[in-house]
C-alpha cells in the first residue's frame, strides 16, 4: 500500500476519488482505517472486516443469543418440607426450573438427591420432589442445604431399564438486545486547501482524497472509537427512547465496556504481579468454562508499564536473564513483553490511547496518570464454536447501502469535483465534507471477557 501527496488537477476525478470508490475497493478503505491503528476497537472490527450478520430490527435495534455454560444452578426459594429419612420423598422450592425429572442435584456440602417428578409451579418458584442419594436409611437432608439463597446444581441423571424417554434441559441462552448509535463529524475545506490531495495505491488501483480531510476523518474515527467503548443504552426496558432533542429521539446502544459481564471485573494495586494476572485468567476460565481462548488485552500506558514490570519481575525471580550480546559489542538487556500464556489461555496486549486521554479521564492515580490508563480489558477476540468472530461490528444498511462509513460533500463556491459548475448549495468560499456512521458492537460471549482495573 503506497501513499503520496499531489495537487488537484486533471487526474483528480470523481471516478477515481476515495469517496466514490470506498465500496468498490474495500482494501483501500480498510487501509484508511489502518492509518489510525491507535483506534484499536475500530481496527479490530471494521479494519479486519469483522461484521455481524444479524439483521437490524425495526429502526435501529438488534439482538443476539449469548451462550454460556450448558447448565445453571438453582437457588432455594423459601420453603422445604420433609427430612428425607428412610428414603422418603421431601420437597424443596427453587426460584428456577433448570432441572428435570430424573436429574440428580448436588447441594453445597456434596449431598445429592434424585428428582422423582417434574416440578410444580408454586408461589415463589417451582417445587421439586426429591429422594436422597444415600444408601443409609437414617440419612436426612442437611438443613443448611435447603436454606433460602443456597444453590444446587445438576450432576447427571439416572433412568430405569427400558425407560420411556429422556428429559431435555430447560436452560436456554440469554438474549442480548442492543441499539445502533449514530455518530457524525463535519469539516470545512477552503479554496486554498482544496488544491492539496493525497493518493493511495493498492494492487494496481489508485484513488485520492483531499489532504485537508485527514483531520476531520481522524476526529470522526476518534469519536466512533469512544462511543464503541463507552456508550450506554439510553432506552427503557420496553425499548422506548428517554432522550429527545427538538422533539426527535436520540438513541444510543451499549458499547464494549457496558457489555462485559459485571461479575468479571477485578482490581489490582500498583505493582501488578504475574500471579494476579494468572489468577484473573483463572477467574475468566472458571466463569465461562473457557479452556482455550486468545485474549486481546486493551490497556493504556500505565497498564503496559505494569504488565512489563510484572513479567520482568517474574523472569528475574525465576533466574531467567534476557540479553542480546554481539561478540565484542555492547550488551543489551531486557525485552518488550506483550504476550503471556497460562492454563491454555493466551493474552496479547494492545495499546488503547483512549485510556490515556486526559480530556476524558480526570480521576488520577498517585503517579499523575489517569486511573483509566491502568485498566486492562480482556477481550476474547477469537472465534466462537460455529466459526463466528466473538467481537464484531454491526452496521445499518442493506441492498447495497452501508451506513457504517458514509462520506458526502456539500458544495459552496467550490465544487470539489466540478470546478466549472455554476451551481452551489451555499455562498461560502469553501466546501464541506460530512461523515456519518450508524453502527453498534456485538460481544457474543461477554462472560468470557473481563476487566482488571486499578483498585
Amino acid at each position: 500500500m503506497l501513499t503520496q501527496t499531489g495537487t488537484y488537477g486533471k487526474d483528480t476525478l470523481l471516478e477515481n476519488s476515495l469517496a466514490q470508490n470506498s465500496l468498490l475497493f474495500p482494501q483501500i478503505s480498510k487501509y484508511i482505517i489502518r492509518e489510525y491503528p491507535q483506534y484499536s476497537l475500530t481496527y479490530m472490527t471494521e479494519g479486519l472486516g469483522r461484521y455481524a450478520s444479524e439483521k437490524v430490527i425495526g429502526s435501529n435495534s438488534f439482538e443476539w443469543w449469548i451462550k454460556g455454560r450448558l447448565s445453571r444452578p438453582m437457588t432455594v426459594a423459601t420453603t422445604s418440607a420433609g427430612g428425607g429419612a428412610g428414603h422418603s420423598v421431601f420437597t424443596v422450592e427453587f426460584a428456577e426450573n433448570f432441572a428435570n425429572s430424573n436429574d440428580i442435584l448436588k447441594f453445597k456440602d456434596g449431598q445429592q438427591a434424585f428428582i422423582v417428578s417434574d416440578p410444580t409451579p408454586t408461589g415463589a418458584g417451582y417445587t421439586y420432589s426429591l429422594i436422597l442419594q444415600d444408601p443409609d436409611a437414617t440419612a436426612t437432608v442437611t438443613a443448611g442445604n435447603v436454606t433460602a439463597g443456597e444453590k444446587a446444581g445438576v450432576v447427571g441423571n439416572a433412568h430405569p431399564e427400558a425407560s420411556e424417554k429422556g428429559f431435555g434441559n430447560t436452560v436456554f441462552p440469554d438474549k442480548y438486545k442492543n441499539y445502533l448509535s449514530t455518530c457524525r463529524q463535519a469539516g470545512e475545506i477552503s479554496g486554498d486547501a482544496a488544491t492539496a490531495v493525497t493518493w493511495v495505491e493498492s494492487k494496481g488501483e489508485r484513488v485520492w482524497y483531499f489532504t485537508a480531510e485527514a483531520d476531520t476523518r481522524e476526529k470522526f474515527l476518534y469519536e466512533m472509537e469512544t462511543q464503541r467503548w463507552y456508550n450506554k443504552i439510553n432506552v427503557d426496558a420496553n425499548g422506548n427512547p428517554t432522550v429527545y432533542q427538538s422533539g426527535k429521539a436520540i438513541v444510543t446502544g451499549d458499547g464494549l465496556l457496558a457489555q462485559i459481564d459485571g461479575s468479571n471485573v477485578g482490581s489490582y494495586g500498583p505493582n501488578l504481579s504475574e500471579k494476579e494476572i494468572t489468577n484473573f485468567l483463572a477467574d475468566l476460565r472458571y466463569t465461562n468454562g473457557e479452556t482455550s481462548a486468545n485474549y486481546t488485552v486493551f490497556t493504556g500506558t500505565a497498564g503496559l508499564r505494569e504488565f512489563q514490570q510484572a513479567m520482568k519481575d517474574y523472569y528475574i525471580g525465576n533466574s531467567v536473564l534476557m540479553f542480546d550480546a554481539d561478540a565484542g559489542g555492547s550488551i543489551k538487556l531486557g525485552g518488550t513483553y506483550t504476550t503471556y500464556n497460562a492454563m491454555g489461555l493466551s493474552i496479547t496486549l494492545m495499546y488503547n490511547p483512549l485510556f490515556d486521554d486526559p480530556n476524558l479521564h480526570h480521576d488520577l492515580a498517585p503517579d499523575g496518570l489517569p486511573k483509566e490508563s491502568y485498566k486492562m480489558v480482556f477481550v476474547n477476540t477469537g472465534m466462537t464454536n460455529n466459526g463466528v468472530a466473538n467481537l464484531e461490528a454491526i452496521v445499518r444498511g442493506e441492498g447495497g447501502i452501508n451506513r457504517g462509513f458514509v462520506q458526502k460533500y456539500i458544495t459552496g463556491m467550490i465544487d470539489p469535483f466540478d470546478q466549472g459548475s455554476v451551481k452551489a448549495a451555499n455562498s461560502k468560499d469553501s466546501f464541506t465534507v460530512e461523515y456519518l456512521s450508524q453502527t453498534g458492537i456485538i460481544l457474543r460471549r461477554p462472560k468470557s471477557c473481563g476487566i482488571l482495573a486499578l483498585a
